[in-house]
């Protein structure tokens, strides 16, 4: 990969070309690095993925290029099997990294070999951290993954995902649930009825994870954690979901453990939403929301 220096060094020229249309030479640089820097193997030099670099200065757009590499077929039915779909900050050994059999390699091996995962840290007692490189490869990492849980085509996910997003920023919840829903609605159901929570959680969990950086997924708070925080440009949803129970629960939660409190502050209306899966229909069939 290309170091920092290198980066600065060879492609200057097409730097300082680029800056006006980005923000400035810095502002330009630091995006170039959340999407395509982060790559390492002892947790003190990053570097950036070339074949990313080159199509991004080719284009001069940022895009996710990772796509153009392949799919992961196995490596995505191997999460699947093992049922992973929260990848980020992963601890692990370095006894991990030793393991190149095929049939017997552990998943954060497999990550971590293919580059979808990077050593970002290591303490005194030698557990590394593992996380995704950068922007790009999250990207394309979770795009994969809902479409392998929800059984959807990779073309039909991101569409989705953007709907969900837009039904928010219009304050249209029932159209957020109605997509969420169309994307269960693919699982074949002897599969989903064999691991309900497994596939509950994770299409729930990459759909939100995808819509954005304006997403918290599982925000941790004081009080416990709501599942989801969503940041649109004039409202803030913070939302608890239920499994088979119902969505008086879900908003009952947000109220009790005051999950609402730390945005009340920011300047934006603030609603909680609860919002009830039934697995047996295999749906959201209930959900609520309130203004704070």
């Amino acid at each position: 990969g290309y170091t920092q220096e290198e980066l600065e060094t060879y492609f200057g020229e097409r730097i300082d070309e680029m800056s006006p249309d980005f923000g400035g030479r810095e502002a330009l640089l630091t995006k170039i690095k959340q999407w395509y820097n982060g790559y390492s193997w002892d947790t003190k030099n990053f570097v950036y993925n070339p074949f990313s670099i080159l199509g991004f200065f080719d284009k001069r757009s940022f895009e996710n290029f990772w796509f153009e590499t392949g799919t992961p077929t196995f490596l995505l039915k191997t999460l699947n099997r093992e049922k992973q779909y929260n990848l980020d900050n992963i601890r692990s050994t370095a006894l991990t990294f030793g393991s190149f059999e095929l049939g017997n390699i552990t998943p954060e091996a497999l990550l971590f070999q293919t580059g979808y995962l990077t050593l970002k840290a290591v303490d005194k007692r030698g557990v590394y951290t593992l996380s995704y490189p950068n922007l790009e490869v999250k990207d394309s990492l979770l795009q994969y993954l809902l479409a392998e849980y929800s059984h959807e085509s990779l073309t039909y996910v991101s569409p989705r995902v953007v709907t969900m997003l837009e039904a928010l920023e219009a304050h249209q919840v029932d159209e957020f649930v109605n997509t969420l829903n169309s994307l269960f609605a693919s699982i074949p159901y002897q599969i989903f009825i064999a691991h309900v929570e497994a596939y509950y959680h994770s299409v729930t969990f990459l759909a939100l994870s995808l819509m954005g950086s304006f997403v918290q997924v599982e925000a941790s708070q004081a009080k416990g954690r709501p599942d989801a925080v969503v940041h649109t440009d004039d409202c803030i949803y913070v939302m608890e979901f239920k499994l088979d129970e119902n969505a008086e629960a879900a908003m009952q939660q947000i109220k009790e453990r005051g999950y609402t409190k730390p945005y009340l502050h920011l300047g934006k209306p603030v609603k909680a939403v609860g919002i009830n899966f039934n697995s047996s229909k295999k749906e959201v069939d209930q959900w609520l929301e309130e203004k704070v």
